[in-house]
């Protein structure tokens, strides 16, 4: 995987810095009448993003070169990389007819399903009803940045 790992960091890098300098300044205003600004969270993560692809980058050419694993990931890892993939376009698609609060309540709730919260009734209906409209009254109220 040192190639790959390679490209891939160069690639998330260059992508990376196109996103900062032409894609975000063209596609969301930097200034806002009152609170954060429109564009302080996604060039936060695309600079966290951006700046770890550089450390596995430069990491990887500084490490001895390791035997490449032609297929390093198995049909199970794909298969699952895959479903999460679908998971999360319906989830998109739920949460921008129905709003954030439902859509996050049915993806928190069939994730927490998933990983076997199930036989936690309780803990499965406050965590999935509560943190949405948590985050959304905070991102709303302290933020002022509205949520679909």
């Amino acid at each position: 995987m040192h190639n790959s790992d390679i490209v891939s960091g160069i690639l998330l890098t260059v992508l990376g810095l196109i996103t900062i300098f032409v894609i975000v300044p063209n596609q969301i205003s930097g200034s806002s009448g009152d609170g954060i600004g429109p564009d302080v969270f996604p060039l936060t993560l695309i600079w966290a993003t951006t700046l770890f692809a550089i450390v596995l980058c430069v990491g990887r050419l500084l490490r001895s070169k390791e035997l490449d694993d032609p297929f390093p990931i198995t049909w199970r890892e794909v298969r699952f990389v895959a479903l999460m993939a679908a998971f999360l376009a319906v989830i998109v698609a739920v949460i921008a007819y129905l709003g954030f609060i439902v859509g996050a309540i049915i993806a928190i709730a069939i994730l927490m399903i998933v990983m076997g919260e199930f036989r936690h009734k309780l803990r499965l209906f406050l965590v999935s009803t509560i943190l949405p409209t948590l985050l959304y009254v905070i991102f709303w109220n302290i933020f002022h940045i509205p949520l679909p």
